[in-house]
Order: C-alpha cells, then sequence, then structure tokens
C-alpha cells in the first residue's frame, strides 16, 4: 500500500533564486524584515518568513519516512498564490512557481505529486495554466484559496476555471486564506484555530450553494482541515434549502449535504473521534490523509492518527490512506 499526504506546502528553493533575479519586474520581491527573508507581492508582504522547512526537500523526505508518508502532494503555501498580480505578471509566477515543482517530482520520482498553481483573478490564464500543469507536467490537479483577492468562489466569472478543472476531472483543493478578513480573529491564535476551518466551511457552503458542483459534475473539489465546521453544521443546510428554497435552493436539485458528500476532505482536525464523525457522516471514500506540512498545526504523525480512529476498519484505513487517492489519480483525463 502507497500512503499518500495530500496536504504540505512548499517553497521551491529553484523558485526563490528566479525570484530573486527576476521577480521584482513581475511584481514579486524578496525583502528582508526584522532579520529575516520574506516574500512581497505588490507590496503585500507574505505573512511568515522565508524558513528552511519551506524549502529543503532532503528534510522533507527525511520527515516523510519517519511519518509513514510514501508520496506527499505538495502545493504551494496559501501566502504565495499571488492574485494580486497583474495577468502576464501572475501567469508568468505560476508558470515559474509549477515547473519548478515539476522539476522536484522529477527529481524524486515516486516520491512528490505537485498541485499546480494558478493564477485565479485571471479565469482565462488560470484554466490554461491547469491544463498545461496537469497535461504537460503530470500534476494531479491545483491549489486554490477560498477566495480571490477578496472575491468569493461563487463569482460567475470563476465558470472557466471550474468547466476546465471538471473536464480534466482533477483535484482543485480549497485552502484557507485571510480567514475571516474583517473580523476580530487576531487575538489568541483564533485566526488559525477557529478563522481556518470557518473560511473553508463558507467557501465550501459558496461552492455547494451557487451550484458550481450541480453545474460541473465531473468537479472533483477537496477540502482541508477536515472540512472545517461543514460537515458538522450539513444538517442545518439541509434545513435552510427545505425552508428557504428561493435563496438556499435556487440553484440546486439536491440537498446540500448530497453535494457535501461527493467532496474529499483531508484528516487534519488533531482528533481522531472527529475524523470517525467524518467517516460516518460523508462516508470513508471521500476521506483522505493530510499533515498540512510543514506548519504548526501540522499532524505530525499522520497515520498514527489513523490508526486511534475509533471503530476503524481495515477498508477504511485502506482508502484513506491510499485508495481513494489512487482512484483520483486513475480518473484524471489528461
Amino acid at each position: 500500500m502507497t500512503v499518500h499526504d495530500v496536504h504540505a506546502h512548499i517553497v521551491p528553493r529553484g523558485l526563490v533564486d528566479d525570484l530573486r533575479r527576476h521577480g521584482a519586474r513581475h511584481g514579486v520581491e524578496l525583502v528582508r524584515e526584522d532579520g529575516s527573508e520574506h516574500l512581497r507581492f505588490d507590496g503585500r508582504v507574505a505573512s511568515k518568513p522565508l524558513r528552511a522547512p519551506f524549502l529543503d526537500v532532503d528534510d522533507r523526505l527525511a520527515h516523510m519516512d519517519r511519518t509513514g508518508v510514501d508520496v506527499q502532494w505538495i502545493s504551494p503555501w496559501a501566502d504565495t498564490a499571488a492574485y494580486e498580480l497583474s495577468r502576464d505578471d501572475a501567469t508568468e509566477y505560476c508558470r515559474w512557481y509549477n515547473d519548478h515543482l515539476a522539476t522536484i517530482m522529477a527529481d524524486h520520482p515516486g516520491r512528490f505529486l505537485a498541485l499546480a498553481n494558478v493564477p485565479l483573478r485571471h479565469p482565462e490564464q488560470a484554466a490554461e495554466e491547469l491544463r498545461r500543469a496537469v497535461v504537460d507536467l503530470g500534476m494531479p490537479g491545483c491549489e486554490i484559496t477560498t477566495t480571490v483577492d477578496g472575491d468569493d468562489l461563487d463569482d460567475p466569472d470563476l465558470e472557466p476555471f471550474w468547466e476546465a478543472a471538471a473536464d480534466l476531472r482533477c483535484l482543485v483543493l480549497l485552502h484557507p486564506f485571510r480567514s475571516l478578513k474583517g473580523r476580530g480573529v487576531s487575538r489568541w491564535f483564533t485566526n488559525n484555530m477557529i478563522g481556518n476551518p470557518a473560511e473553508s466551511t463558507v467557501a465550501a457552503a459558496h461552492v455547494i450553494l451557487s451550484g458550481v458542483l450541480e453545474r460541473n459534475p465531473d468537479l472533483r473539489v477537496g477540502l482541508v482541515h477536515g472540512g472545517g465546521f461543514l460537515p458538522y453544521q450539513l444538517g442545518r443546510l439541509d434545513r435552510g434549502y427545505r425552508m428557504n428554497p428561493d435563496v438556499a435552493g435556487a440553484r440546486l436539485t439536491r440537498a446540500p449535504s448530497e453535494w457535501a458528500r461527493e467532496l474529499l476532505y483531508d484528516t487534519v482536525t488533531h482528533s481522531s473521534p472527529a475524523i470517525r464523525f467524518l467517516i460516518d457522516t460523508v462516508g470513508a471514500t471521500q476521506v483522505v490523509l493530510g499533515t498540512d506540512h510543514p506548519f504548526e498545526m501540522g499532524d505530525d504523525d499522520p497515520t498514527a492518527t489513523i490508526d486511534a480512529i475509533p471503530g476503524l476498519t481495515a477498508d477504511e484505513r485502506r482508502l484513506i490512506l491510499s485508495d481513494n487517492v489512487q482512484g483520483l489519480l486513475d480518473g484524471i483525463r489528461r
């Protein structure tokens, strides 16, 4: 059995080298603040400095070996999505990012798969870059953030991107960014502990209730952090669908919970009983292993987390660790 971790982040060292030489002319700079090097995108400074865990592939491989992960799906750090860049700059930047991700895949065969960065603020270019990443570079999909430079994922302008992702049957992994912007979640680390899962819940609800999934039945969307609070509140979504159909059900022919059971959910909940609830709610076929490496809120012993799930069967374990991912890979249209 090949164990896959579908939720991990990287900033390719080769990309940083390219940005150091040529990034400024595309609106991306490396700047020093408080003695550390940061990425700056059109004036916005990333929330964390560039650290060795983002960059060092050898340390990453050693960590995978220690934790029983055979294949890690490396995706952009959400702060590096760079949606604020102009169309041409964003397209060029994403191509650089994805080419370096592809190099890591090629240099370590069988250990990494990459989720592409796409210029989502420019949906036609995002669709084109997604096709290049999947068809030409061999990637299984892309990661996008829960908002696009402040706009939500039910924006009709994003339809060309959703159509391309559905046509490819690749994974679109939703990741929170600038969680609950405008709310007072800067205290007590609640921006991460509460804000991130709440942000994913809002984004998933927008994708479901707007009919994005219904219009694109081959779309394969994944949620990190166990789907945020969505699985726990599916009954509330269904109640709203029944009681306020002109609003909550205006673009749906099936209840929200039915669409939610077609999404994929990772296991980064830090609670094996919570994963048991997730399995019972959406089905073991919809759950995949994640770690959120290398962040402090990641799961440092993911297989132990899985093995501690109450009542876990051998079939459920195999589905979560391997078979669900293999089914996703087998269904991609290249």
